[in-house]
C-alpha cells in the first residue's frame, strides 16, 4: 500500500511539474511575431549616412542602430516632403520602422522631429 501511495505522488509530481522549455519557446514565438512587420518608432541623431548602402545609422548611448532606406520610406521636413539629401549628420530625427527579417526598414522619417516647427 506505502509503494502505491507512493508512486501516486510521484506520478503527480512529475505531471504538474511545469515545462519551462515550451513555455519558453512559445514566449519567444509570440516576441517574434508582435515587432516582425510592425512599425516601430524611434528618436535620434543622426550618425552616418550611406547613400550607397541607403543606409542611416542613429547614435546611441550604448549602441548605434543602422536602418534601411527603401523606396517606400518617406521622409518630411517641416511638414513638407522632403529627400534623402536633406538629411544631415549631427541632425535630430524621428520617424518610424518595421522589423522585416531582422533588417530595420524605415517608412516614415521626420527631419527635425515630427513637431519640428513648420515652414512659412
Amino acid at each position: 500500500m506505502k509503494k502505491f501511495i507512493l508512486a501516486s505522488v510521484m506520478m503527480a509530481a512529475i505531471l504538474a511539474a511545469p515545462t519551462p522549455t515550451f513555455a519558453a519557446e512559445k514566449a519567444e514565438k509570440k516576441t517574434e511575431k508582435k515587432t516582425e512587420g510592425k512599425k516601430n518608432s524611434f528618436v535620434g541623431t543622426v550618425k552616418a549616412i550611406d547613400k550607397e548602402k541607403m543606409t542611416l545609422t542613429l547614435g546611441g548611448k550604448e549602441n548605434d542602430r543602422q536602418f534601411q532606406i527603401t523606396s517606400d520610406t518617406r521622409f518630411t521636413k517641416g511638414g513638407k516632403p522632403a529627400v534623402i539629401e536633406d538629411v544631415k549628420e549631427g541632425e535630430k530625427i524621428t520617424g518610424s520602422y518595421k522589423d522585416v527579417d531582422g533588417k530595420l526598414n524605415l517608412v516614415n522619417v521626420y527631419i527635425g522631429g515630427k513637431d519640428a516647427k513648420k515652414e512659412k
